[in-house]
């Protein structure tokens, strides 16, 4: 039985839910002039003659900043002995990595996800508004719970310090669902960034752009002087402001 898709969806606002494409068969579709109660997989999909879809999502996003963007797909392979080159965000883009206390939270986070998990990290570098790891697990693992890990306790972290220290900056952190529930986040939503390395080539470049973030950014003209990076312990054999599993990295072999 052949299936048509119908990829059409509502104008996303916090008053209403998202539309979910169904897959309608040709031949159980309604004629037209039925009457009768339709089944939700054969309802007619909304039209927005004068909106173009990506035009609209502009436009909610606009509107309020809080509602959030679709969610993209992040998909995993969980494959034995790759390396991981992660990258997450803040709540859209805002720096909340700006000072000591959150990029020291998130390295104490990584810390324990590494003691817990068993992985080797080989890389870091944290960014006013987001963060690139680098590490490889084991033979049996999953990287969904590694940033888990990673990720909440730092985000429960913040949310705690801000709600008792500074409510005021609450209103950054918002995040409004279609249904219009409002809840406070740290991360952006979704599954941020997840390439899976295998050669030491690969490995050796994206440590190497790792470290250099800050450099193309303008924040400090050498790598050495951004404090939270894993540049130091690269160059200079210092383990701070965290330990690297450096003699576990691949030799690259020309």
């Amino acid at each position: 039985m052949k299936f048509r898709y119908r990829r059409s969806r509502r104008l996303r606002t916090a008053a209403s839910q998202p539309w979910h494409p169904w897959p309608v068969p040709l031949a159980g579709r309604p004629k037209p002039g039925a009457t009768g109660a339709q089944h939700p997989c054969h309802a007619p999909a909304p039209v927005h003659d004068h909106l173009h879809q990506r035009e609209a999502s502009h436009i909610v996003s606009f509107m309020d900043e809080r509602v959030p963007p679709p969610r993209k797909k992040c998909k995993r392979y969980n494959t034995p002995w790759h390396a991981h080159y992660l990258t997450f965000s803040c709540l859209r883009r805002q720096p909340f990595f700006s000072g000591n206390q959150a990029p020291l939270w998130f390295l104490e986070a990584v810390e324990e996800a590494r003691r817990l998990e068993g992985f080797l990290l080989w890389s870091f570098v944290v960014m006013p508004e987001h963060a690139h790891l680098l590490i490889r697990p084991g033979e049996d693992y999953s990287i969904s719970r590694i940033l888990w890990r990673i990720k909440k306790p730092l985000a429960d972290r913040a949310i705690e310090f801000v709600k008792a220290n500074r409510p005021a900056f609450l209103r950054r952190m918002e995040r409004r669902s279609a249904a219009g529930r409002i809840t406070h986040s740290f991360w952006q939503a979704g599954g941020g960034y997840d390439r899976n390395l295998w050669t030491a080539k690969e490995i050796r470049e994206k440590i190497h752009y790792i470290h250099e973030n800050p450099v193309r950014r303008g924040l400090v003209e050498d790598a050495r002087k951004w404090a939270w990076s894993s540049c130091r312990a690269w160059l200079d054999g210092v383990d701070e402001p965290l330990r690297i599993d450096k003699e576990s990295i691949p030799v690259l072999v020309e």
